[in-house]
């Protein structure tokens, strides 16, 4: 049950990021929110997000993005990957 309240907490501090800036690149989408905290499920890193978040109210939503670790999924192998290159 903590972690449906931990994606419960992210989606009510991440939803008021959600905004059409002027410059495209700075807008921020439900998706973008959406994606972020699948990201840290998958990556299993949706406390740190969490903090982070509290940490930065004011912050800008795309460097939340930097929590999530870089490269392939914990569960993912790359084997779907190899595939794609023999077709």
């Amino acid at each position: 049950m903590e972690k449906k309240s931990t994606i419960d907490e992210l989606k009510k501090l991440l939803n008021p990021f959600i905004k059409e800036h002027p410059m495209k690149k700075d807008s921020v989408y439900a998706e973008d929110v959406e994606s972020l905290i699948r990201f840290a499920e998958a990556f299993h890193v949706e406390e740190e997000l969490l903090t982070t978040v509290k940490a930065n109210p004011n912050g800008v939503f795309w460097d939340f993005l930097k929590v999530i670790p870089e490269g392939l999924l914990p569960e993912d192998d790359g084997e779907d990957l190899l595939d794609d290159d023999d077709e």
